[in-house]
């Protein structure tokens, strides 16, 4: 499948006017006829005869004054639109995107890939009947460098969205450390370290014994840390994320329709362990320490109580007045740890409250800092 891009309203120029004419018009009379109208994320496809290679050419809309989301749209709709048509490979005329290339060809990367993936780990039902999916992505006249980061960047954010995706019973905390360790095999800059309950105990980290006190799966203090051969001196990024693997609430126990998702409270800890992986295969020149703790919030005998008071890894005293506010405790000593490690500036990142989502709903992330500058590169 070839891609060319239009926007709203659609007008044909250059290669998209090349390809239109060795089309024989059809893309001109289909946006007379008004079937292509160049709206973000309309995609038309055309069967194509002997006058090209490809065998199918693919209108993306990208509306009207489009910016780099407009362009990340269309080209996942378009990803979306070949592997529901069985293409195997897809190619970007990047010429036909009205942006600079280095922000054309990345866009257009991390829109395909993201906009290629489908969690179908757990289907039963026969593959042949479900989308294909896409083995080669070309950009032609792309910027390589762009184009290549980019791919590795939104091949990560899948990876950690398979790791979201899969359900408490197959991944806890356990997985989640053996992916850690896997990250670690894969790329010479980083090792890994997975604690046990013992080594918490002794760490002192009673903020996040008291979430793993319900019991259930062993709780797991994951460390990786990706040490370049020239790092940037005076600077370790911290990346900090919250590891539930699922979170019952504890005595306070959600309503049953909240419930249901929980197997996402691990998303921080996904996000991290992937973002590590990919600035190893980046190879950036700087030193990052990623600590993940990985446990359950379960209800049992010995779980934290209400009025509890527990003592965290720095010292300080946590009165617990809600059980299903475990996120900030396991935080915490997870915090602390990463500054033991020596983490000079750190991100964390958590599923941490639905207050967020009532605040500003569901297209948006909240971030908060204590220093402006460093809140703004992130930004």
């Amino acid at each position: 499948m070839l891609v060319v891009t239009v926007t709203k309203p659609p007008t044909l120029e250059g290669v998209a006017a090349e390809i239109d004419a060795a089309l024989g018009g059809t893309i001109a009379d289909l946006i007379k006829a008004g079937e292509i109208r160049g709206a973000r994320g309309q995609v038309t496809v055309i069967h194509t005869g002997a006058g090209l290679r490809a065998r199918r050419v693919a209108v993306a809309g990208l509306g009207a004054d489009p910016e780099g989301d407009d362009i990340r749209h269309a080209a996942a709709a378009a990803a979306r639109a070949a592997t529901t048509a069985r293409a195997k490979t897809i190619a970007f005329a990047v010429d036909t995107v009205p942006a600079d290339r280095d922000v054309a060809s990345r866009c257009l990367v991390e829109g395909a890939v993201l906009g290629d993936y489908r969690f179908d780990r757990f289907r039963s039902g026969p593959a042949k009947e479900r989308p294909s999916r896409l083995d080669t992505l070309t950009l032609l006249n792309g910027k390589r460098r762009a184009s290549e980061r980019a791919a590795v960047v939104a091949t990560a954010v899948n990876r950690a969205r398979d790791l979201q995706n899969s359900p408490s019973n197959h991944l806890g905390p356990e997985q989640l450390a053996e992916r850690a360790r896997s990250i670690a095999v894969e790329h010479k800059t980083v090792t890994a370290t997975v604690n046990d309950r013992r080594f918490m105990e002794r760490r002192k980290m009673g903020a996040f014994l008291a979430v793993a006190a319900a019991g259930g799966t062993q709780p797991a203090l994951i460390t990786l840390r990706h040490k370049p051969a020239k790092p940037t001196r005076g600077v370790v990024l911290g990346l900090v994320g919250k590891g539930l693997t699922y979170d019952t609430g504890g005595y306070s126990l959600k309503p049953a329709r909240s419930m249901s998702g929980m197997k996402f409270d691990m998303s921080g800890a996904a996000a991290v362990l992937e973002a590590t992986a990919a600035i190893a295969e980046l190879n950036l020149p700087i030193e990052v320490v990623c600590v993940v703790g990985a446990v359950e919030n379960l209800v049992s005998a010995n779980g934290m109580r209400p009025d509890d008071v527990v003592t965290a890894a720095n010292g300080k005293t946590i009165e617990i007045t809600n059980t299903d506010a475990e996120g900030r405790l396991v935080l915490a000593d997870c915090l602390h740890h990463a500054r033991r490690q020596g983490a000079t500036h750190v991100v964390d990142l958590a599923t941490l409250t639905g207050a967020m989502i009532v605040a500003l709903g569901d297209w948006h992330a909240g971030v908060f800092g204590n220093d402006d500058g460093f809140v703004e590169r992130i930004e």
